[in-house]
C-alpha cells in the first residue's frame, strides 16, 4: 500500500513528469529505413558487374568478376549479400538511444543536504545509496517493482534507494526546490545519451525508468509521476553537462 505524500515525490528527491505520447519502444519502425537503405546499396554495383560480364576482351573471353587474395584464392563479389535487420546494440552506434528508447535528451536533478545519494570522490560519479543489477525485463521484474515502490513512499526513511530521481522539466525541478525548501541545492543537468552509452547495451532499456509509464504498467497509486525519471545506480561524471 502506498502512502501519499503532500510535498515530496520520492525516497531521494521528488520527481515527476507528463508521460510521452508513446512510451513503448518501436524498434521495428526505428530500423525499417536502415534495412531498406542497406538493401539497395549495391544495386548500381551489381548492374556494373553484369555489364562487365557481357563485354568480351580481344580473345573473346568474358571478364571474370572475382578478386584474388595473396594466396591466389578467388572470392566472389558479395554485394548482393543479405542485409539483416540490426538490433538495439548495432543501431545504437548510428542512432540516438534516447530516440530508440523514447527518453528525453536532458534530465535535471537536485542534490541537497537530505539526498541519500553521494558524490564518489574517486570517479566524480553520483551514486545511489544502494546498488542493484539493472533489469533487462523491467515490467516483469518483481524485485525492481518492490524497489520502486519503496522509493516513492517516504514513510520509511531508513530504506536505502538504488534510484536517483530526476525530472525532464527544468522549471518543474526548480519549482520543487522552492516549494520544499531543501537545503544547499545543487542543480545537475544530465545528458541522457551520454548516460546510456556508459551502460552495457543489453541493460540500456532498464537504466532510466519513466515513472509515468511504470505507474500505468503496474497500476501504482502514486500522484507525483509527472516529469519523473529514475536513474538506476549512478550518474556518470561524463553525463553531467553542468551544475
Amino acid at each position: 500500500m502506498f502512502i501519499p505524500r503532500n510535498v515530496v515525490s520520492s525516497q531521494d528527491d521528488l520527481v515527476a513528469h507528463t508521460p510521452p505520447e508513446s512510451v513503448g519502444v518501436d524498434l521495428d519502425s526505428a530500423f525499417e529505413n536502415l534495412a531498406l537503405d542497406a538493401g539497395g546499396i549495391n544495386e548500381e554495383g551489381n548492374n556494373e558487374a553484369e555489364i562487365g560480364e557481357e563485354n568480351e576482351d580481344n580473345d573473346g573471353e568474358a571478364e571474370d568478376d572475382t578478386s584474388s587474395d595473396d594466396d591466389g584464392n578467388s572470392s566472389a563479389d558479395d554485394s548482393d549479400s543479405t542485409i539483416s535487420t540490426p538490433d538495439l546494440h548495432s543501431a545504437a552506434e548510428s542512432q540516438r538511444l534516447t530516440d530508440l528508447l523514447g527518453l528525453p535528451t536532458t534530465l535535471w536533478r537536485v542534490q541537497h543536504r537530505w539526498s541519500q545519494s553521494r558524490l564518489d570522490q574517486a570517479t566524480n560519479d553520483y551514486l545511489a545509496a544502494a546498488q542493484r543489477p539493472i533489469s533487462s525485463n523491467v515490467v516483469h521484474d518483481r524485485d525492481l517493482r518492490a524497489a520502486v515502490e519503496r522509493h516513492v513512499v517516504w514513510s520509511d526513511w531508513s530504506a536505502r534507494s538504488c534510484f536517483l530521481s530526476t525530472m525532464s522539466c527544468e522549471m518543474h525541478m526548480r519549482n520543487w526546490v522552492t516549494k520544499t525548501g531543501v537545503r544547499d541545492p545543487v542543480l545537475l543537468k544530465i545528458d541522457v545519451e551520454t548516460l546510456l552509452r556508459a551502460v552495457e547495451p543489453r541493460f540500456r532499456e532498464g537504466a532510466v525508468l519513466d515513472m509515468e509509464w511504470l505507474k500505468e504498467e503496474w497500476g501504482l497509486d502514486y500522484g507525483y509521476a509527472r516529469d519523473e525519471y529514475l536513474i538506476v545506480n549512478r550518474i556518470p561524471r561524463e553525463a553531467i553537462v553542468s551544475k
